[in-house]
């Protein structure tokens, strides 16, 4: 899954080796779940990504309602952005 602003990717997760890792940009990899995810298995996942300049982005996931499995804060912002059209 990634994040994107005026078709730039600005980040995202995705699910290598059966654990959430997520990325700033198209390759920064940030953090690393520790739960080893199954492919039959269902997920309730609550993602929170806030795009900023250390120290203030933000990236934090839960699975299933506990604590979290991603606790990042830092420089989430690796690309430059363009203004959000309305």
């Amino acid at each position: 899954m990634s994040f994107r602003n005026n078709g730039t990717v600005i980040g995202g997760f995705s699910f290598y080796g059966s654990k959430i890792e997520a990325y700033a940009g198209t390759g920064t990899l940030l953090a690393t779940g520790t739960t080893t995810l199954s492919p039959s298995s269902t997920y309730n996942v609550e993602i929170r990504y806030k795009v900023a300049d250390s120290p203030d982005g933000i990236i934090q996931v839960k699975l299933n309602g506990s604590e979290y499995e991603i606790n990042f804060s830092g420089d989430t912002l690796v690309v430059t952005l363009l203004p959000l059209m309305n």
